[in-house]
């Protein structure tokens, strides 16, 4: 009896001050997630190429593939340069951890707005952050986790502005929404649930010009982000240059996604949905059935009806695109999931009031998710890549160009040599195809240079070309010679005499 009373006195003291606890909970929040991603961090250039090409991209102001991603280049460039200490790709992976703790204490603010009370949108918060997705994009250089950033920044700005009708609100979520494009495609997703939160806050806001002529200037400032592609490209001093174009007309005329919007729809139905479904499994597992109850028990129609078409127009979208990180394209839908799990979680401790211990259950969440997922995504101890380009590059000596099997491990070289600089020893990289095995020959008969994208360089004849140890067996049986050079990584590349 009195243990219980004390509990309770528990709750109610900081049920009393609510401030104390939201401001204590954003702080362990972040102490929690940021102290797991930093334990489990990768170290350096990570295990795809793109991770090791945006660990440099943001140093020399390059651009990326399509679409560029211009927003996420920027915020890297200040992030590496104002941070002191650590390597170039260190510091790139820890701004992918910031985004995701900033995401995280974003879900507990929009759970709070939501009538969820502390405990519950912490308990939830936190164990989204340990989901697979989440997880393994905080600890590597990408753009996901800013895209879920943008993402909870929208829908948390929509959701107050839709109880405080203060257009304020309104403002910061087009704001945020606009430059979110910069970012990342997917945002598309969200335009009806957008369009439906204004038509049911203020539908006036379609024929105010006041406010139309305000979006409209938002709209054209998030738009000039694009303006990046075209100056890079016009700046001859421009390292990394993957997209290419000389005006931004050119570039908009250009703008496809050769991969996407090629489903049937029997393809969608029966292939797409279904791998869906089994990522959705994958984030969530068993606790997938809460965040339905959460779809069922939330009762302010309107705001369901808005978290439902997020996730619909996410899932349509999303579901036309294809790519080998199909998964991360649904983030979107991950995060309006963990708002219903919350949602449901909430519901549950409602109907448990008359026992408070029992609300402890509710920690087996992140604790559940932290224990699932923890080995496979540590990265602390991911550090083959790094080393094998490591010694490849202190082997091969100036006025040199290493051959490639792939992307990936070229972008593992244009790491060191365009971001860390190891291209002052006139060091270069490529993958095979890039020149074909007729381009090689050419090369080394010196009847015509390598031309090098995406660095704009063209390499003269004459210097030694090398064989990366994953292409060796190939270029063999192409009928090259390969020399030792005593490092097993890397062999030196000849015609046969």
């Amino acid at each position: 009896m009195g243990s219980k009373w004390r509990f309770s006195g528990f709750l109610g003291k900081f049920q009393n001050h609510p401030r104390i606890i939201i401001f204590l909970s954003y702080g362990l929040l972040a102490l929690l997630a940021g102290t797991i991603y930093w334990r489990t961090l990768c170290p350096g250039i990570g295990y795809w190429g793109d991770q090791a090409k945006f660990a440099f991209l943001g140093k020399v102001f390059g651009t990326a593939h399509i679409s560029s991603y211009p927003t996420y280049i920027v915020l890297n460039h200040i992030f590496v340069t104002l941070l002191p200490k650590g390597t170039l790709a260190l510091k790139a992976n820890l701004l992918s951890a910031c985004f995701s703790v900033t995401t995280i204490c974003l879900l507990f603010s929009t759970l709070l707005v939501l009538k969820a009370r502390p405990f519950v949108a912490f308990v939830t918060a936190s164990a989204f952050g340990f989901t697979y997705s989440i997880w393994m994009y905080s600890l590597v250089a990408e753009v996901y986790t800013l895209n879920a950033l943008f993402v909870i920044v929208v829908i948390y700005f929509l959701l107050i502005w839709n109880r405080a009708k203060q257009d304020r609100y309104f403002y910061l979520a087009a704001f945020f929404y606009a430059f979110s494009f910069g970012n990342h495609l997917t945002m598309i997703g969200l335009l009806p649930a957008f369009a439906y939160c204004v038509w049911v806050t203020d539908r006036k806001t379609f024929t105010e010009s006041r406010k139309i002529l305000i979006v409209l200037g938002i709209i054209l400032a998030a738009f000039a982000q694009y303006y990046y592609v075209v100056w890079r490209t016009n700046d001859p001093t421009t390292r990394f240059l993957e997209t290419n174009t000389q005006s931004l007309i050119h570039f908009l005329t250009s703008f496809q996604q050769d991969e996407a919007f090629k489903f049937t729809i029997h393809d969608l139905i029966f292939e797409r949905a279904p791998t869906l479904a089994g990522y959705v499994l994958r984030e969530f597992s068993i606790f997938i059935l809460l965040a339905i109850w959460g779809m069922v028990r939330l009762r302010d129609r309107t705001t369901n009806l808005f978290l439902g078409i997020c996730i619909l127009g996410e899932t349509l979208f999303s579901l036309n695109l294809n790519g080998r990180e199909t998964w991360a394209f649904f983030i979107p839908v991950y995060i309006v999931l963990a708002i219903y799990l919350g949602i449901g979680l909430e519901d549950l401790f409602q109907r448990i009031t008359r026992y408070p211990r029992l609300a402890l259950v509710g920690l087996v969440l992140p604790v559940y998710f932290l224990g699932l997922n923890y080995l496979r995504m540590d990265q602390s101890n991911h550090v083959l890549q790094a080393r094998m380009v490591e010694k490849v590059l202190t082997t091969v000596p100036s006025h040199s160009v290493v051959i490639v099997d792939e992307y990936d491990s070229a972008c593992f070289f244009w790491y060191y040599l365009i971001g860390e600089d190891y291209e002052k020893n006139s060091v270069y990289a490529f993958p095979y195809y890039f020149a074909g095995i007729d381009g090689i020959k050419a090369y080394l008969i010196g009847r015509q240079p390598f031309v090098l994208y995406p660095e704009r360089k063209s390499i003269p004849p004459g210097f030694q070309v090398y064989a990366y140890w994953s292409i060796a067996n190939y270029l063999r049986n192409a009928g090259f010679e390969l020399e030792n050079t005593g490092n097993k990584y890397v062999f030196l590349l000849k015609l046969p005499e």
